[in-house]
């Protein structure tokens, strides 16, 4: 983050770490038996324009970045599996 009188900008990175379906499985259980790790990237960048007013420009996920294989619910922005 960074903070002026009139300016503000702040880069966020959210990890997910990898994740296993059902550790007590059987290592054949699936085809899949997991996720591996992502990275997801949001910026915002603000201005002041009086005391009673600002501006701000916020994107969420500036690489659009997927996630990864299988995704099971949710968008890129969203993804319940991960929580």
């Amino acid at each position: 983050t960074y903070e002026s009188k009139d300016f503000n900008a702040l880069i966020q990175a959210q990890y997910y770490g990898k994740g296993k379906f059902d550790v007590d499985e059987a290592p054949n259980a699936r085809n899949i038996m997991g996720v591996s790790d992502w990275w997801l990237f949001n910026a915002t960048v603000g201005t002041k324009v009086n005391d009673q007013f600002g501006l701000k420009l916020i994107v969420d996920n500036v690489f659009n970045a997927k996630p990864p294989f299988p995704a099971l619910a949710g968008s890129a922005n969203s993804v319940p599996t991960y929580y």
